[in-house]
């Protein structure tokens, strides 16, 4: 007995050994940044503020939201300055409102081929504004103006129109004109009537499919806004179910969506390290703010081809450090073990008992033999 008392105690010190050797393993460590106390203008040398014209809708926006008349011409102008004696290359784009795949309303070139703007967004914001000078270099805290050139065609429009005019840092544009991220865009908005514009009414769904969207197991729902109105606060609710047991293998709900005008929205339903599973599904969707409700039921289905396809070429799997399947494999041979010494420990206490009763059996016969021949 003492032995194999001795014996699980070794094997339980094993086993809290191996423990923290995999704890040491899948422990994150956190990394933290200080941010500095400079500003904004201050780190990137230069600030901006768009000089609003006479034209402006609303006073109160930092913004351009210009009112425009079929085929009339007018000049809007944006004020750079710099922060700091050495000088700064810019670089000025006009760029277009999109939906990005976070719920937001986005700003990308014309000539991003990584997007592909909605077959209803007609004449953008980037055919009808130009940039007069679009490089410039500021320095000393001088300042200087970016003029741009509005030129609506002569067929009237409705709703609006929106994008932005970006100012960055020439020498942080990365290959393929890529922007880094440094640098401010001003929004601009126009229209005819400076009627309400984030009042759209119209969703629609343009479809689901399975997809490797960014290296990421997803199926992949389009909604598009094909109004020339602002979709805002939209709650979004979806689920994909299985069509022959109805059980609900996916869910997910986002909240304070909005969609530009004339876009389409990417709403990934993101499968994680999981295998995408084949078979046929249908996906339910809720769509609701202030002014509607919008409801969408749709049967997809993912194929074999489709999910191997997708799994095998996803980067977004578990991988096991060989360490931590050494140590569980370690666990999992002393797990049997102990299950085997409990099992053989038990049968011997049982064999003991069989035989000690069996005993104290023959020894009440014995008694009672012995009482009966005394009488």
């Amino acid at each position: 007995m003492r032995g194999i008392l001795t014996l699980k105690k070794n094997i339980y010190v094993l086993i809290l050994g191996c423990a923290l050797v995999i704890a040491s393993f899948v422990t994150p460590l956190t990394a933290f940044a200080k941010k500095g106390n400079k500003s904004e203008s201050e780190l990137l040398g230069y600030a901006v503020k768009a000089v609003l014209p006479s034209t402006q809708l609303d006073t109160s926006k930092s913004y351009f939201y210009v009112q425009t008349i079929p085929g009339e011409e007018q000049t809007l102008e944006i004020k750079v300055k710099s922060t700091r004696p050495e000088p700064v290359k810019l670089k000025v784009t006009i760029e277009d409102a999109m939906t990005a795949d976070n719920g937001e309303i986005g700003y990308r070139s014309p000539n991003d081929k990584s997007v592909i703007f909605d077959e209803t967004l007609k004449e953008p914001v980037s055919s009808i504004l130009s940039i007069e000078n679009s490089e410039l270099t500021v320095a000393n805290f001088e300042e200087k103006a970016v003029r741009l050139k509005v030129k609506p065609t002569k067929e009237h429009y409705k709703g609006v129109k929106i994008g932005s005019v970006s100012i960055n840092l020439a020498e942080e544009e990365g290959k393929g004109g890529v922007k880094t991220g440094f640098g401010y865009e001003i929004g601009v908005i126009f229209s005819e009537t400076g009627e309400e514009f984030n009042n759209s009414e119209v969703l629609e769904l343009k479809s689901v499919e399975p997809k490797l969207y960014y290296g990421k197991k997803t199926v992949l729902v389009n909604l598009q806004n094909p109004e020339p109105k602002v979709l805002e606060n939209l709650t979004i609710s979806a689920s994909v179910k299985d069509k022959k047991t109805s059980n609900t293998i996916k869910e997910k709900k986002v909240q304070g969506y909005r969609m530009a005008p004339n876009s389409n929205l990417n709403f990934s339903m993101d499968w994680g390290i999981a295998a995408l599973p084949s078979g046929i599904y249908i996906l339910e969707m809720d769509v609701k703010n202030e002014f509607n409700n919008w409801s969408f039921k749709k049967e997809f289905q993912i194929t074999n081809k489709q999910a191997n396809e997708i799994n095998s070429q996803s980067p977004f799997a578990v991988i096991t450090p060989l360490l931590v399947q050494i140590a569980s494999g370690i666990l999992g041979i002393l797990t049997i073990i102990i299950i085997v010494l409990q099992i053989s420990r038990k049968r011997k206490w049982e064999k003991r008992w069989g035989k000690l009763k069996l005993s104290r059996k023959k020894k009440k016969k014995r008694k009672k033999r012995k009482v009966i021949g005394e009488k």
